[in-house]
């Protein structure tokens, strides 16, 4: 190994310098590209800073290391090992990764090592750092805490019981930074943020286990009351308004004493005094509310309000005005109750000039005029006003009127008519003014009657006066009161316009008993009781009608609103920006909706609410929601569009392999493995042998490379924020492992050949012939030479785990003619042997090499003859002498094995009889057959030849000894036979009746058996009905039968089938006793089988008795005389019973009868 000296200098960006000495010239190897024997000078060298002690408070803690070094050169491959050995965390990286924060989970010793590269000295540093997690102190200190009113509180950082507490040293510090407590727990009474930091100090002095928590103290509840009236008068409706919308405990208390009385539980309170409160006074009204977070936690407000009695006061006098423009008219009041003040009002701006009076006191308003007049009392607060009348003594005509049809209220289906009543004039020649005036002393109308009209007045039920007056002139009211009943009205709050998305749930409210009917834009009505929702999805008006459920005095009342629909947001949520430390960024997507027209709410993975603007900033991950819904409307009936907040990745591990670098090809291919899926950017570098930095600009973004140079090659990859994610390096070098296999270096073929290199593995050959074509062949297989000229072979394996190179070799091949050639049959013999000749067409045979080859491709000759007797295929091949084989189809030609010898039959048919000739017929296998001949010889041994040649049947027409021969081609004899030829002399012929009877019905008729022959055809009416021996016919008509005995003549015969299918029998009407042509007999038919008879005198005596069950049809059976012991029996007539049956069908009959028996 030859070493050099050299002295590189190693400038990376400018910021440090690092002297290599004496380096291996051919230190390429393994994991190192630069093999570094000595380093002259290190600078800002990496190291590993941070804890030695980590203490676990909760589930897991956050700590960071710092690798120092050159950020910008340096490459970090961190690495944290477990206490169990188990590797957590791997992760490498340039600048991003000097600091490298790991969150420790489990107790027990870790190790933290650290590898540097710099630039491209693999291992530049490494080292080693032990961390113990040790169990930290449980922290008791809450998030929240709540001051409820004045008392303390005690806030406690973690639990007293931890080990070695005493060795904690705490510091409690406020909002403003101001030091507040200095042991495990102090005492607050002011509400604000906190914090508690807390750590050991180590043997150098330094914090360890350091661990600060935070906290927030607020006030537990505080809320305030407001009323509607400072002063309750008696005819008043309280409201009483919290500012929490919580419910609570109403009370009061009256002027301070006694025990409070509750007013019931809500929100907010509404009272009427005269009703709800125990008579006049100071009151104190109180809410007791208890706070939701804090149980037990009760804060109590009130306000004080005064309840006074209305004044009470009439008119006792009232004395008229003289005329019309006199003042001479008053009224004197008398006051029931005291008066703060009384006065009356002389126009809407004006009043006289107030008075008081105590209970029981009078008091006369004079100087007035004609007219209504309204006062007012007030008492403590509480007003009370009135009308009073001051008539006119001298009523001018045409001021005269009346008052005529007063009607009170009525209730309509949507709501209530309102009273009224007309004024008729009955000197109304001229136009006058009128005033209407509630007993209140309002004035509700008024305005101008028309001369010669009557008025007619529409009001709501009350108490009204009115007046008439001509302008500039006195007015003249009547004293009378108007009184018009009013009926009450059921309560409907107004109804607001909607603007709604999709649907909404709409609940009218009311403060009576009532029922809802609600008609929609579209004319639909639907009915409800009192808190069940309407559903409000169509856009337009709406009409809300509410009806007392049971009070019908109570009238109903009518709303209408408008519905608007509002279309939801079209919205997505978008994962907008990520920085390298894992901040990340999500935005709404509003679709081009304006900012300002919608509402904005992101919940985390705790579905709390955390954001309303358009962008959001996690800080934890999981499930979050969006929900975007149009603002000024209800909210739209769909789910906020969840999405996931993942943990960010901020490093992947980047694994890279290679294919051999082969020195005929192809190139070395990188294949990089990664977590893809977070990558958005991959750049390629390549440093060559002379450490030159080269960046593959033309591979970016690509996983896979092919290089074909030596050296290294780095990898690294980047997030869509252009952010590192990792990188890896690999070494390539040329590979020395290539396919192994042989082949000639020259070949010398004839025309064509074929040949194959020789190998033992499995290999797929390139081969290039001398003009450029190539051909692609796999192990064991072959090629063909058949250009003169070299020849290029690439071998390549086949096995794609076997990372071998391919291999290329080069060889000559020359080029020779090849000869013409034929096989040719030149002899045959009757033996059965052949000759063969090479006929090569005038070629010197010394020249050609001959090869007979055998079906089974065994040379069976090498000379230019070949003589075989054994059939088969066979082939001839000439090959010139000194070469490859010539690329030639060696030439077929087929030895068909001879026939030699035939079997040869000569089939004769029978003479029978009746025939005039019988039929000879040769069988043989007649391919090979070239001539038949047949030869006869009579019964006396006279042989001669029969004029049949090559006929394969004849007829023999006389007795004797027939032979056949048969020849082939050659006229070679292939075989023979002969047959002796007889006429028969066979008597048997078939059997039958020339009649049969059956019955088709039960299917009984006689069973046929002709004789034994040796076929059968049974036929009715010319169609064959069978082949059996024996038959039964189940058909009448006309049958033949024909039949072949042994020698094989044919004999027919003929026969009729009748049906008959009554059980018969035929007996004697009278016999003669002892005389045997006239005695007592019986025939049957064929269907009887089985037959008994009794004979029985005129006293019933059995006098014959006959059983047969075997009988034959239509012959006669029992037979009698007539006579009975040799005797005679008498004259007269005697009684037969005949029992008879067929067995097959089990049909059973009875015959009775009577025979005369005459003598």
């Amino acid at each position: 190994m030859n070493l050099k000296s050299t002295l590189v200098l190693l400038s990376l960006f400018g910021m440090f310098l690092l002297t290599l000495s004496i380096v291996k010239s051919n230190a390429f190897s393994g994991n190192d590209f630069l093999n570094q024997k000595e380093a002259s000078q290190l600078v800002n060298m990496p190291d590993i800073i941070g804890p030695d002690r980590v203490c676990l408070v909760v589930g897991n803690v956050l700590e960071e290391f710092f690798g120092a070094g050159i950020p910008s050169i340096d490459f970090y491959q961190w690495k944290v090992t477990g206490p169990n050995g188990v590797v957590l965390r791997l992760a490498s990286g340039g600048p991003a990764l000097q600091t490298f924060p790991f969150t420790f989970s489990e107790l027990g010793e870790h190790t933290i090592e650290l590898k540097v590269r710099r630039g491209v000295v693999q291992d530049f540093f490494t080292k080693i750092k032990k961390v113990n997690v040790v169990k930290g102190a449980k922290v008791l200190l809450k998030e929240n805490y709540d001051l409820c009113g004045s008392a303390g509180l005690n806030l406690m950082a973690i639990d007293p019981l931890t080990p070695n507490i005493g060795e904690f040293v705490f510091e409690w510090t406020d909002a403003d930074g101001n030091t507040v407590g200095n042991a495990n727990n102090i005492a607050i009474s002011n509400t604000g943020n906190y914090q508690v930091r807390y750590y050991f100090v180590n043997t150098l002095g330094n914090p360890e286990c350091e661990n600060i928590v935070k906290t927030e103290v607020s006030e537990a509840l505080s809320f305030s009351l407001s009323s509607n009236k400072p002063i309750a008068c008696p005819e008043d409706f309280i409201q009483i308004s919290s500012s929490l919308p919580l419910f609570g405990k109403w009370s009061y208390q009256k002027n301070g004493i006694g025990t409070a009385v509750s007013m019931g539980s809500s929100k907010n309170l509404g009272f009427r005094p005269s009703v709800d409160l125990d008579g006049y006074g100071d009151y104190t009204i109180s809410l007791s509310i208890e706070n939701p977070d804090l149980p037990g936690c009760e804060i109590t407000n009130s306000l004080n309000i005064k309840y006074n009695p209305s004044p009470s006061y009439d008119v006792i006098v009232a004395e008229p005005a003289s005329g019309c423009s006199a003042a001479d008219g008053s009224l004197t009041i008398t006051a029931f109750t005291d008066l703060d003040q009384l006065y009356y009002e002389i126009d809407p701006l004006t009043i006289s000039s107030p008075i008081s009076l105590q209970a029981g006191q009078s008091f006369k308003f004079e100087g007035l005029q004609s007219g209504v007049y309204s006062f007012v009392g007030n008492l403590g607060g509480c007003p009370f006003n009135q009308a009073f009348v001051v008539p006119l003594a001298n009523i001018p005509p045409e001021l005269e009127f009346s008052i005529e049809g007063v009607y009170d209220e009525i209730c309509t289906p949507t709501g209530k008519n309102l009273g009224g009543f007309k004024v008729t004039r009955p000197n109304g020649t001229t136009d006058a003014f009128y005033n209407l005036i509630d007993e209140m002393g309002d004035l509700t109308r008024s305005g101008v009657i028309q001369k010669d009209t009557d008025l007619i007045i529409e009001v709501r039920g009350g108490t009204y006066y009115f007046e008439l007056f001509k302008e500039e002139e006195c007015a003249f009211p009547r004293i009378e009161e108007i009184k018009i009943l009013g009926l009450p009205q059921v309560d409907l709050p107004e109804v607001d316009d909607f603007n709604i998305c999709g649907s909404y749930d709409f609940i009218p409210l009311s403060g009576d008993n009532v029922f809802f009917t609600l008609t929609d834009p579209s004319g639909g009505v639907s009915t409800n009781p009192k808190g069940t929702p309407f559903t409000l999805a169509l856009p337009g008006l709406y009409t809300l009608l509410a009806t007392h459920n049971s009070d019908p005095e109570f009238c109903p009342r009518q709303q209408e609103f408008t519905v608007s629909l509002i279309s939801a947001v079209d919205f997505e949520v978008e994962f907008f920006n990520q920085d390298c430390v894992g901040n990340q960024t999500y935005r709404a997507d509003l679709k081009n909706k304006p900012l300002n027209e919608v509402l904005i709410r992101w919940f985390n993975e705790l579905d709390e609410e955390i954001g309303t603007g358009l962008e959001m900033y996690p800080v934890s991950y999981g499930i979050y929601k969006l929900d975007v819904q149009p603002i000024n409307s209800f909210a739209c009936p769909i789910p906020p569009k969840e999405f996931e907040v993942k943990r960010p990745v901020l490093q992947v591990d980047v694994e890279l392999s290679a294919t051999p670098l082969c020195p005929f090809g192809p190139g070395a291919i990188i294949d990089m493995d990664t977590d893809f899926d977070e990558v958005d950017r991959i750049d390629w570098v390549y440093f060559d042998l002379d450490n030159n930095q080269v960046e593959l600009t033309g591979e970016q973004n690509k996983r896979s490379i092919t290089v074909t140079d030596e050296g290294l090659y780095e990898a690294i990859v980047w997030n869509r924020f252009d952010c590192e994610l990792g990188r890896e390096i690999i070494t390539i070098k040329k590979s020395t492992n290539l396919v192994n296999f042989d082949i000639e270096p020259v070949y010398t073929v004839c025309e064509r050949f074929e040949v194959g290199p020789t190998t033992n593995e499995d290999l797929t050959f390139t081969i290039t012939y001398p003009d450029g074509q190539q051909t692609i062949i796999n192990s064991q297989e072959t090629f063909t030479l058949n250009q003169e000229g070299s020849y290029t072979i690439r071998g390549e394996s086949n096995d794609v785990n076997n990372l071998v190179c391919p291999n290329e070799k080069i060889f000559e091949v020359f080029i020779v003619s090849p000869i013409d050639f034929e096989p040719k049959l030149i002899d045959q013999t009757c033996i059965g042997q052949f000759t063969f000749e090479a006929d090569i067409f005038g070629t010197d045979s010394t020249l050609a090499l001959f090869t007979w080859r055998n079906e089974n491709d065994q040379v069976v000759g090498d000379q230019q003859l070949f003589i075989s007797s054994i059939p088969g295929n066979y082939s001839l091949e000439v090959q010139p002498k000194g070469s490859m084989p010539c690329d030639i189809q060696p030439k077929s030609f087929e030895i068909i094995k001879p026939v030699l010898e035939l079997d040869v039959f000569l089939n004769a048919g029978s003479l029978c009889p009746e025939a005039d000739f019988a039929v000879l017929v040769v069988e043989a296998d007649f391919t090979s057959v070239a001539k038949i001949e047949w030869w006869f010889t009579d019964i006396n041994g006279n042989q001669s030849a029969l004029d049949q040649l090559n006929k394969q049947e004849i007829s023999a027409f006389n007795e004797g000894t027939y032979e056949v021969r048969v020849f082939n081609a050659l006229g070679c004899p292939l075989g023979e036979d002969r047959v002796l030829v007889l006429r028969s002399t066979d008597t048997v012929r078939p059997q039958v009746e020339e009649k049969y009877l059956i019955c088709a019905q039960y299917e009984i008729g006689e069973t046929i058996n002709p004789g034994v022959f040796s076929n059968y055809n049974w036929f009715l009416n010319d169609s064959l009905v069978s082949n059996s021996a024996n038959y039964k016919p189940q058909l009448v008509g006309e049958y033949s039968l024909v039949v072949n005995s042994g020698e094989g003549c044919e004999y027919s015969v003929a026969f009729t089938v009748e049906e008959e299918c009554e059980l018969k029998l035929v007996l004697p009407s009278a016999i003669r006793p002892g005389d045997p042509e006239r005695g007592f007999l019986i025939f049957t038919n064929y269907l009887v089988d089985e037959m008994e008879v009794w004979v029985f005198n005129k006293w019933g005596t059995l006098v014959f008795h006959c059983e047969n069950k075997s009988l034959i049809s239509e012959e006669s059976t029992c037979f009698w005389d007539g006579m009975i012991d040799g005797e005679k029996i008498p004259n007269g007539a005697y009684a037969i019973k005949i029992a008879f049956k067929n067995i097959e069908k089990n049909i059973n009959k009875t015959l009775l009868k009577t025979i005369l028996v005459v003598d």
